[in-house]
């Protein structure tokens, strides 16, 4: 059964929460390759491009068995789709799992904000308004 919020495919499912009024957290269950791309794309276009925006954006990966080279690139351009917009966007990443290997692998875990459970992704600070503050003093 998908419930409101959510999203289906035979190979992921994606849950979208939102206790917070300030953050959207994108639960993703399965793979990410090919086939299931547009359905992460999906989600993160209807959450950021609506009137009103979450502050940040959680991406659970915890329950990801795969993640192919175009779900890197997906994650990779939905995170500068909302930093392009001063919307955090954060994944949680299980340490020595399939998606930690391949974001290792690939370097991207310097590029994204990774962190190791969704407890701490939603405890981080910011990391892009201390930037956006000095860039609003300087012009």
């Amino acid at each position: 059964m998908v419930w409101p919020g959510e999203q289906e495919s035979r190979r992921l499912t994606v849950a979208r929460s939102r206790g917070n009024p300030q953050v959207v957290v994108l639960d993703l269950v399965g793979e990410l390759d090919d086939g299931t791309v547009l359905l992460l794309a999906r989600e993160v276009a209807l959450v950021l491009d609506r009137e009103s925006a979450p502050e940040t954006v959680v991406v659970d990966l915890t329950a990801v068995r795969s993640v192919s080279a175009s779900g890197l690139r997906a994650l990779h351009a939905a995170h500068a789709h909302a930093t392009g917009k001063g919307i955090g966007f954060r994944l949680v990443v299980r340490e020595n799992s399939r998606p930690a290997s391949v974001l290792d692998a690939t370097k991207l875990r310097a590029v994204l904000d990774v962190y190791p459970s969704r407890a701490a992704a939603l405890a981080a600070g910011d990391r892009g308004r201390f930037v956006r503050e000095m860039r609003a003093l300087w012009t």
